[in-house]
């Protein structure tokens, strides 16, 4: 199995539940079971971070991989699981010509870091792709962490994980 990793990338999210935190979730997403958020907004001054967002923007940089329609299983303290569907552009024969390609996949959230803010966040968001997939990889991994944080809501990066937005 090929494992894509996407090293300077980060991942912003949209949260259409309206969920503020883990006691407040419409039906349908699994109840969060811890106070892990995702971050939501590509590290930008404002990114307070969410739980059981519906989209995450995985390529904050040129948008080309966007997972949606993301419902959640499970919302734990080191670890969440969701199902949806990554719309990753096609890049042939160039990413701005390129065709807008829907894979479904399983998400999982995972290794949460404290943030200079107090708040863990999960860092690495890792797809697998449960049908097609692109290229030969049916794996591939994003990070929303820094070796050096430029702002106290961005999580360090974990050892052996370091990268930037």
């Amino acid at each position: 199995m090929a494992v894509v990793i996407a090293l300077a990338v980060t991942f912003a999210v949209t949260h259409t539940n309206g969920s503020p935190g883990p006691n407040n979730v419409t039906p349908g997403n699994a109840q969060p079971q811890s106070g892990v958020l995702i971050s939501d907004n590509c590290g930008s001054p404002n990114d307070e971070g969410l739980y059981e967002p519906a989209t995450i923007q995985l390529t904050c940089g040129d948008g080309t991989v966007v997972a949606n329609g993301l419902t959640w299983s499970q919302w734990g303290a080191t670890t969440a699981t969701g199902h949806g569907t990554v719309n990753e552009v096609s890049c042939v024969p160039d990413c701005a010509n390129g065709k807008d390609i829907a894979y479904p996949v399983t998400v999982t959230a995972s290794r949460p870091v404290k943030a200079g803010n107090g708040k863990r966040y999960f860092v690495r968001i890792t797809l697998t792709f449960t049908a097609n997939h692109p290229g030969g990889s049916s794996v591939q991994i994003f990070k929303a962490c820094s070796y050096t944080p430029p702002a106290p809501y961005i999580p360090p990066c974990p050892p052996g994980d370091q990268g930037t937005f």
